[in-house]
């Protein structure tokens, strides 16, 4: 059985002042052999049929657009915009794709994705590890650098074990029709707003909100995609022995990973915390004695 493929690339090149990255400075050439290598992928996807689209704003873009958002005065808002356009279309495809610009896909990952979603629930997802390689050709998983914590849930799949972890992003969105009707019942779909780091990525995490998202645990690269680019943060070398504990950029705040009404309560608890402490009211841990 052929499956009929919507797939939204969300394709940015030019100055932004919204975001920085290999879509805001990196080498024309080099990024234009990164999405077309991506855009070959897609396409060439087994069991699918795919009605492939690049969404973009205006000219800022390295390839001819098939959904071109020119009103957009942010171009962070661009995935939102890609995703709701996506979803008034969810009766017309058996699965939606919405993915960066530089994110590779593997055939063995989405053919991942439709043998798992032949016995999970609707509110489950396998979602890749979003991989990218340092200058000694090291492979980790970019998102589990910058945030390694998981969470209780579990489950086995092909004999790996499957993990949800704290970070929802991956820079792609993979669902069968039934769950992005599911998504659509459950999130508020006026909201343009920030809930994970800026509005690219707050795009996806607010699709994904009502899903356990099980990424592979105890083999990373059995579900995965590679990023081409390199995430902005992410060191020349990463630490070998322990990748994913090893994460000190001083360069991140607090505001890079969280909504501003989460950001302004965790620094007015800090702030609270030092008087305490200085009144000698807390613990070592910083809870109260009280």
């Amino acid at each position: 059985m052929v499956l009929r493929v919507l797939c939204h690339v969300n394709h940015y090149f030019g100055r932004s002042l919204g975001f920085t990255g290999g879509s805001t400075s990196g080498k024309e050439a080099r990024r234009r052999e990164v999405v077309s290598e991506c855009l070959a992928a897609l396409r060439g996807l087994p069991k699918a049929e795919v009605d492939l689209r690049v969404c973009g704003i205006g000219d800022n873009t390295l390839l001819p657009l098939d959904a071109d958002y020119a009103h957009l005065e942010d171009p962070t808002q661009l995935v939102y915009e890609s995703l709701h356009e996506m979803a008034s279309r969810v009766d017309e495809y058996d699965y939606f794709i919405n993915v960066e610009d530089d994110i590779l896909v593997p055939a063995a990952t989405w053919l991942n994705v439709l043998e798992f979603d032949r016995s999970c629930l609707v509110n489950e997802i396998l979602h890749p590890n979003r991989m990218e390689v340092d200058d000694t050709g090291f492979r980790y998983c970019v998102d589990l650098y910058g945030n390694p914590m998981w969470t209780h849930q579990v489950k086995r799949f092909q004999g790996r074990t499957l993990r949800v972890a704290v970070t929802p992003h991956s820079g792609i969105l993979i669902m069968s029709r039934d769950k992005l009707r599911y998504a659509l019942h459950e999130i508020d779909q006026s909201f343009r707003g920030i809930v994970f780091a800026k509005g690219m990525e707050s795009a996806l995490a607010h699709f994904h909100g009502p899903f356990s998202l099980y990424r592979a645990y105890d083999d990373l690269e059995f579900h995965h995609v590679t990023h081409l680019d390199r995430w902005k943060h992410a060191p020349a070398v990463v630490y070998r022995a322990n990748p994913y504990r090893t994460f000190h950029d001083v360069s991140l705040s607090i505001r890079d990973f969280v909504p501003p009404a989460a950001g302004k309560m965790y620094r007015y608890s800090k702030r609270l915390i030092a008087r305490l402490r200085t009144r000698g009211e807390t613990t070592e841990d910083g809870t109260s004695d009280g």
